[in-house]
């Protein structure tokens, strides 16, 4: 009789054997499925750890902390010379390229919505060098520039006239506003009538001009009734 303890015994624990290995066995199987789905799901599965490691993004690579790319320069909608286009059918091309072919008065828009959007690039690009102002140091330039027009924006431009002035020079007249960026109790807008003269020299340049008024208007609550 004292063999039937023993016996339960061993069965007991065979018992408890088998089903540990039968759990080992479907705890191996479980993993291999989620491995071979994990690979599907990537399109990875016959590339190696360094290679798998390429097809990572450029930001998950640099790890946490890596520099998050710079917000871009928002683009207007209207463009800034009023002519009632948009932007990137209006100034924009002529930002882009200044080495289009344009006409003395596009010419003219581009440089007003230039100086508007601070493009002084554009400015220099299209300015002849027989203007007073031209320079050979563009950085010395255009830190004129910056500084000139340090709290400022342009808010209007109206063209009044436009016509040629012999074989290679043309006049444009324009009226152009622009305010204090800072605007006080009293809103003002200083008005500048200009007649703006280019020159023909492989393409239309920024030759002079020639201030016709310029004035201030206290209490103007909209650039755009100097246009009507």
């Amino acid at each position: 009789m004292a063999m039937v303890p023993r016996v339960a015994d061993s069965v007991a624990r065979l018992r408890s054997f088998l089903r540990l290995h039968l759990l080992l066995i479907f705890l191996c199987s479980t993993l291999c499925m989620v491995s071979i789905q994990t690979r599907h799901t990537l399109g990875t599965s016959d590339v190696s750890g360094s290679k798998r490691l390429a097809l990572l993004p450029r930001a998950a690579k640099k790890g946490f902390g890596a520099d998050t790319p710079k917000a871009k320069k928002a683009i207007p909608t209207n463009c800034p010379c009023l002519s009632g286009k948009l932007y990137r059918d209006c100034c924009r091309p002529c930002h882009k390229d200044p080495r289009l072919n344009v006409t003395p008065e596009q010419l003219a828009r581009a440089r007003y919505s230039a100086l508007a959007l601070k493009k002084y690039d554009y400015l220099i690009d299209t300015t002849h060098p027989s203007h007073p102002d031209y320079q050979d140091n563009r950085e010395a330039w255009k830190k004129v520039m910056t500084r000139n027009n340090r709290g400022f924006r342009y808010v209007g431009l109206n063209v009044t006239s436009s016509e040629p002035r012999g074989q290679d020079l043309h006049a444009v007249t324009f009226e152009a506003a622009s305010e204090p960026e800072k605007v006080a109790d009293l809103p003002q807008v200083l008005l500048t009538r200009e007649c703006s003269i280019y020159r023909f020299d492989g393409a239309w340049k920024y030759a002079e001009a020639e201030e016709l008024k310029r004035e201030v208007v206290k209490g103007a609550s909209s650039v755009r009734q100097f246009s009507s």
